[in-house]
């Protein structure tokens, strides 16, 4: 299961996939579930500043009241070495 859940407000997975999945900018990501929020990892070159706006927003819609939402640009994700698969979502 992909979706967070911070106390008894769960985030579905396609909150963070509908804002990061539609920016053009974006080619691969990353999202690290944290006490307040999420720290994220995009490949591509996207308005840092814009994309957690966007995400923040995301998450109020669901019912996280001040979300901190951190974005760091890198130029590849880690894989898992023996699937080659990306784990796209990391719980806490």
């Amino acid at each position: 299961d992909d979706d967070f859940r911070y106390g008894s407000i769960t985030v579905p997975a396609i909150t963070f996939r509908h804002v990061l999945g539609t920016d053009p900018h974006v080619s691969e990501y990353q999202v690290m579930q944290t006490a307040r929020g999420a720290e994220i990892l995009t490949v591509g070159r996207p308005d840092i500043d814009n994309l957690a706006t966007s995400v923040a927003a995301a998450l109020q819609r669901c019912g996280l009241p001040n979300p901190s939402v951190k974005i760091r640009p890198v130029a590849r994700i880690p894989r898992n070495r023996a699937s080659g698969k990306l784990q796209r979502f990391i719980a806490l």
